[in-house]
């Protein structure tokens, strides 16, 4: 079976095959500090979420240009900010904030005036980082994609 490479280009908006550097999964990221030059850009700060790829995918859908980035990337300085740095999305991932073993966030990002989507974990680091409180539910909600 062969690579649809037109339905690659209406999904992704990126040519197929990808040139370097245009899919950071791919190629280990982007170098520090750089972003895709003239393009608004979010980035998905990942906490080992089952769908932070199908998430990256929805954003690029809409011709905005996306990077994940592990959850222990640290944020930039706030004057060191891209200025096509539009937005942040924290993905979901199976712990959870009041688990011992919880993966790392560094609530700087929250300081730098972005709009922020917390999704499953994202949204309980907001909650917490906002002074709410996230108790545990009788059955747990991540299962198999």
């Amino acid at each position: 079976m062969g690579h649809d490479a037109d339905a690659h280009n209406r999904c992704t908006g990126v040519p197929y095959p990808a040139p370097m550097g245009l899919w950071p999964h791919a190629t280990g990221g982007l170098p520090e500090g750089t972003m895709r030059a003239g393009h608004e850009t979010v980035l998905i700060l990942d906490f080992g979420s089952q769908f932070t790829q199908l998430i990256a995918r929805r954003v690029r859908e809409h011709g905005v240009y996306c990077e994940i980035r592990p959850c222990t990337e640290l944020p930039p300085a706030p004057d060191a900010v891209d200025p096509g740095l539009v937005g942040l999305i924290l993905s979901g991932g199976p712990s959870s904030v009041n688990d011992a073993d919880a993966p790392p966030f560094d609530e700087r990002w929250l300081d730098l005036g972005l709009p922020v989507l917390g999704i499953c974990y994202g949204m309980q680091l907001l909650a917490r980082h906002s002074g709410g409180e996230v108790c545990r539910a009788d059955r747990r909600e991540y299962g198999p994609a």
